[in-house]
């Protein structure tokens, strides 16, 4: 049984309301390029999430229980998840954008977006691309992973992500390796792998200039002001 995908679930119904299906083929995540339906396991992922589950540990227990067995495998799922030509980010921005003028019925408070970075620990990890020291302000010292750069929007209680990055360093000394992926260069990964170097203020321009694109209205852009350092 797949968490949270029965008739009745709120996952399921998110998905109707929001028409995520529709999005997901736009953002490129087709059953021809996995063998199932990507809507399938998008849903089931977020069934994990609601549920508080781990995907490693439900596959274990799956493998010995009596239920109905999945109609995909983990690697299935790991395939899709690491596929450089569907554009997440699309995804998610279009995704924000429906929700906010569903939220936006209910509130008169004027919108803001916000602009932030926070720590994304890969200590462990040794062969991910562009790896970086990144200087952790809570701990005070440097470990290994990226900024997590992100731009969201808010009306003062309900708090939405827009566009995410992973931005590494741009020094070579600071990086623990080069890319060595043999990915597509003109896919939505290598895309994302060539701006993991690029500064995080042209990052938010961007990012600002893309969410007013797809119709993001808010009143205001709150920062901190070491992002407009040397702009």
């Amino acid at each position: 049984m797949i968490p949270q995908n029965h008739e009745k679930s709120r996952v399921t119904a998110f998905f109707r309301q929001f028409g995520l299906g529709r999005l997901l083929a736009q953002a490129g995540v087709r059953s021809r390029t996995i063998g199932v339906p990507g809507s399938l396991i998008i849903q089931f992922l977020m069934g994990l999430v609601c549920t508080e589950r781990n995907l490693w540990r439900w596959f274990k227990e799956a493998s010995t229980s009596s239920d109905e067995p999945l109609p995909f495998q983990k690697s299935t799922v790991y395939a899709l998840l690491k596929n450089p030509h569907i554009h997440w980010r699309r995804l998610l921005l279009t995704l924000s954008v429906a929700t906010t003028r569903w939220l936006s019925r209910f509130t008169q408070r004027d919108a803001v977006l916000i602009v932030d970075d926070s720590l994304c620990d890969r200590h462990r990890s040794r062969t991910v691309d562009f790896l970086s020291r990144v200087y952790d302000h809570v701990e005070h010292r440097y470990r290994w992973g990226f900024r997590w750069l992100t731009v969201g929007w808010s009306d003062g209680t309900t708090f939405l992500p827009l566009i995410f990055s992973l931005v590494g360093s741009q020094k070579a000394s600071n990086r623990r390796r080069d890319t060595e992926s043999q990915v597509d260069k003109r896919s939505v990964g290598a895309r994302r792998r060539r701006e993991a170097l690029e500064s995080a203020p042209t990052l938010v321009v961007r990012a600002l200039r893309d969410a007013l694109q797809v119709g993001i209205t808010a009143r205001y852009v709150l920062f901190d002001r070491w992002f407009t350092t040397g702009q």
